[in-house]
């Protein structure tokens, strides 16, 4: 009876001793694995956060492109409701530099005798005692 329970006991601590490396074999895995999925949520992470960035970059565009678009169309609104061009090249002008936001904008043309007209908003016409831009001698380099 002795002999059968020291083989009881000895199958049992044998037996043990399996279940106790399977079990740390399966720890080993899983600890490889939950690292895998934890690189791989990292790399998602950092990919969505690229293309969030990306499509933010790509929405503010296409709002700048909207508004342009609407500027262009109240541009193109404001030259078919006039036909005086007297009135027309300056509503023009004050409008492409408030819609493009441009610090200044202006219209020059030639009349038949060469002579330059040009069409500038007010405010840009008022500050140009703090700076003066020769139109007359840069259209002279100008090859037409």
């Amino acid at each position: 009876m002795f002999i059968a329970i020291t083989a009881l006991i000895y199958f049992s601590t044998t037996s043990l001793r399996d279940a106790v490396a399977r079990a740390n074999k399966s720890e080993a895995s899983l600890r490889a694995s939950n690292q895998s999925l934890q690189e791989l949520n990292q790399n998602l992470e950092s990919r969505v956060a690229s293309r969030t960035t990306e499509l933010e970059l790509a929405n503010q565009r296409n709002e700048k492109r909207a508004q342009q678009f609407e500027a262009v169309a109240q541009v193109a609104r404001a030259t078919t409701a006039s036909q005086n061009i007297e009135t027309l090249l300056p509503n023009l002008v004050n409008l492409i530099s408030k819609q493009f936001g441009f610090y200044h904008a202006g219209i020059f043309l030639l009349d038949e005798q060469g002579n330059l007209r040009s069409y500038e908003p007010q405010i840009v016409m008022a500050a140009k005692g703090c700076w003066h831009v020769d139109i007359n001698s840069a259209l002279d380099k100008v090859v037409l």
